[in-house]
């Protein structure tokens, strides 16, 4: 019988290595795994990322899932990485034929190595300085700055000295700066035939788009895309196919855009030029017989309403969250840390940890993100699995959505900051432990 080392009303934490704790988690009894796991870096000489989650700790989670039962697992998109964590899931016996989903930001910093420093680096020769610059050196673990969001410092100006350095100034190894995250999709194999057979039976084999559609503003955006009207398309598609209409109207919904594989954060798609799609509707031209390969069809067109902005709208992830908190406690909406961030702020990270205990965790995912993922793939009251918790942000969006989390994580110190972290949030719901 397992022993947490925290536990509340909902959530189970567990001081473990997960492929051991798993074992006495029962067969068919998870609905949802949400997990960030190692990727095989050696991230910071960290231990824990020495290499990719093993087969057998998938097949351990593959058999305490319900049939059908999603899996949204956080990689980094290094092909290396990104293919070995694939393979692993499929020999462990998932389904992988899905489309990933693809989060984007803009707080990642380069790592690529300057061959031009370098080599004068090598050659002993010290570069030539033509001035100051500002740089942000990020956080430094243990430093006077451990903590904060930037630690801007001024430092030389240089430039190269030796000809060889000269010679491949301007060149980096091939580390571009980081701006996306893979989010794998898989599936533990259905019970059922059909996905619709296995969701009348214990409503798995689907997700939640609704749920996650990005909302549309009133503003700016086509006001049909609320649900307040439809696109009349005519008479398409009468061809060797179907044999008859393919339908004349695309509806739309109030709930916003339909979910997409794409979650933007810091409106990072927005390049300073507002996207536009037609103009006022003038009305809708005349229905024009065509033929082609596919049959005979009759096309009729229409010029579209005014749709506006930047091009980040249509798959806001800031967007989704502060339409979401509005479901939320009111005191908690005022007063909960947690806003509107890409990647996991000083502040985001350090909420409810001790003075002089900062979170220190190299990876901490947003809550934002974590959210999401747990509200595509869940309901209310179902169970979610996070195998490696690190700091606990899968936790937290778990406890504020309603849902439970049975929790696993072989690090002492953030096992220690992720239930600092759940306390807090515990405090801010006003739920008391048990």
């Amino acid at each position: 019988m397992l022993n947490p080392c925290y536990s509340d009303n909902t959530s189970a934490f567990y001081e473990m290595d997960c492929l051991d704790g798993l074992k006495d988690i029962p067969d068919n009894s998870i609905d949802l795994l949400c997990t960030d796991p190692p990727y095989g870096l050696a991230f910071m000489g960290l231990k824990w990322d020495k290499a990719v989650p093993p087969v057998d700790t998938w097949k351990q989670c593959l058999r305490v899932l319900k049939p059908g039962a999603f899996g949204f697992i956080m990689c980094i998109p290094r092909q290396d990485c990104l293919s070995r964590m694939i393979v692993n899931l499929q020999d462990a016996g998932f389904e992988t034929g899905f489309t990933s989903m693809y989060h984007t930001f803009a707080q990642g910093f380069p790592k690529a190595e300057n061959i031009s420093k370098s080599i004068d680096r090598k050659l002993g020769v010290q570069r030539t300085v033509v001035g100051k610059k500002m740089v942000d050196i990020g956080i430094q673990k243990g430093s006077m700055h451990a903590g904060q969001d930037t630690n801007v410092v001024e430092v030389d100006d240089t430039i190269a000295t030796s000809p060889q350095a000269k010679a491949l100034d301007g060149s980096y190894t091939y580390n571009p700066k980081p701006a996306i995250e893979v989010i794998l999709v898989v599936m533990k194999p259905l019970e059922r035939k059909t996905y619709v057979e296995q969701a009348m039976d214990n409503q798995k084999g689907v997700v939640w788009f609704d749920d996650c559609r990005i909302p549309v503003d009133p503003d700016v955006d086509d006001h049909r895309l609320g649900g307040k009207g439809t696109w009349s398309t005519g008479k398409m598609c009468k061809n060797t196919y179907e044999g008859g209409y393919a339908g004349e109207r695309v509806g739309s919904s109030p709930a916003g855009r339909f979910t997409a594989n794409l979650l933007v954060s810091n409106d990072i798609l927005n390049n300073g030029i507002e996207w536009k799609s037609g103009s006022n509707v003038t009305g809708i031209e005349p229905s024009v017989p065509t033929k082609n390969v596919y049959g005979e069809y009759e096309r009729r067109s229409f010029v579209s309403y005014g749709d506006t902005g930047s091009f980040s709208r249509f798959f806001s992830l800031d967007a989704w969250w502060s339409n979401k908190i509005k479901n939320l406690p009111e005191s908690v909406q005022k007063t909960f840390p947690f806003f509107l961030v890409a990647k996991a702020s000083a502040g985001e990270r350090n909420n409810g940890i001790e003075p002089g205990c900062e979170n220190h965790h190299p990876s901490v995912k947003p809550l934002t993100l974590m959210s999401y993922l747990v509200t595509l793939g869940s309901r209310p009251g179902d169970t979610i699995l996070e195998p490696f918790l690190g700091s606990g942000t899968t936790a937290i969006a778990c406890k504020i959505l309603n849902r439970k989390c049975i929790a696993f994580e072989i690090s002492h110190e953030y096992i220690q900051i992720a239930i600092s972290r759940q306390n807090l949030i515990q405090t801010k719901l006003s739920i008391p432990a048990v």
